[in-house]
């Protein structure tokens, strides 16, 4: 059997840091991607054949703090990746993914936290993502992702999925509009605004900033919201599991969420055993309602008849007269 071998080539990128600014470029040359923690804040610009495509803007999260204000750039480590994959479906059997990568650890004045920001360099394009490394607990309340871009810029909004699109400028939106969006540049070209990986995250929509011209932000849409206690309340149960040390199947929390479905279960038959028993009731006293009626309709008859009998014995008694 023939197999095909996939190589993976990582090599070190030439980066300039310079006065906490970073700039990385796409394999080809023409994206070029420019960071900065100027004022405490992360920035970022791009700009594609040196014509700007989206001006500085803002890059911000909370997430358990905030990651807007005091910030600054740490640590970059860059890598380049030139693979080919193999989808399972589509209209090609070979994918080129080729693109240079950034890893910059982002830190916060006077703390310890940290986060990091992935940032790609496609030749199709740019692609970024907030990522907090360890296993701590995260809440996420916001993001200030914003997208500044040039004079004249329009977009084609639609309110969701599969509904009419219209052609507006970056101000007076009706509402938010659904991803992907696609903006049209001013003197020519396209850009486009789109998300990929929504695994343990949730999706996004677009708004206009009230308070900065050209500018869309990106809006916070919960795609599920699990009905969980507060982490404090299932600390108690870990611990005990801790203690217990069986995590298979029959442990001791197995054997009391079968206990309570039985209960459950036992529950349930008697309910639906009251239940057959008011049925039957029910039907016993309508089948009396009809009887009743029947034999009151039995007398009314025989009434009837009597006085009938009577009045044709008075007419007998006048014929013989």
């Amino acid at each position: 059997m023939k197999k095909l071998f996939v190589g993976v080539l990582w090599v070190a990128l030439s980066l300039s840091v310079q006065g906490k600014e970073v700039n990385m470029t796409s394999p080809d040359g023409k994206y070029q991607f420019t960071l900065s923690d100027s004022g405490g804040q992360l920035h970022y610009s791009l700009t594609w054949n040196g014509k700007q495509t989206v001006k500085p803007s803002l890059l911000g999260i909370n997430a358990n703090v905030e990651w807007r204000d005091g910030v600054e750039i740490g640590t970059v480590d860059s890598s380049r990746k030139d693979t080919i994959w193999h989808p399972v479906y589509g209209e090609r059997s070979e994918i080129k993914d080729c693109y240079n990568a950034w890893k910059i650890l982002v830190n916060r004045q006077n703390g310890r936290d940290k986060l990091i920001l992935d940032i790609r360099a496609y030749d199709e394009g740019i692609a970024f993502r907030y990522h907090f490394p360890g296993g701590q607990y995260l809440k996420i309340t916001d993001e200030y992702t914003e997208y500044t871009m040039p004079e004249g810029t329009k977009a084609y909004f639609t309110p969701k999925a599969q509904t009419p699109y219209s052609y507006l400028p970056l101000e007076n939106w009706p509402g938010e509009s659904d991803r992907p969006l696609l903006l049209t540049l001013a003197g020519g070209g396209y850009v486009c605004l789109a998300e990929a990986q929504v695994v343990d995250y949730v999706r996004t929509k677009f708004n206009v900033s009230s308070t900065k011209k050209n500018t869309i932000m990106n809006k916070v849409i919960t795609v599920t919201s699990p009905l969980l206690p507060p982490l404090e309340e299932f600390i108690p149960y870990l611990e005990d599991i801790w203690r217990r040390k069986w995590l298979t199947n029959n442990g001791f929390y197995h054997q009391e969420l079968e206990k309570a479905l039985e209960m459950k279960n036992t529950e349930l038959e008697k309910a639906f055993e009251d239940i057959k028993d008011l049925n039957a009731k029910c039907d016993n006293m309508l089948t009396a309602h009809v009887l009743s009626v029947q034999e009151g309709e039995v007398r009314n008859a025989k009434l009837r008849l009597s006085k009938l009998v009577r009045e044709v014995d008075k007419c007998i008694a006048l014929l013989n007269e």
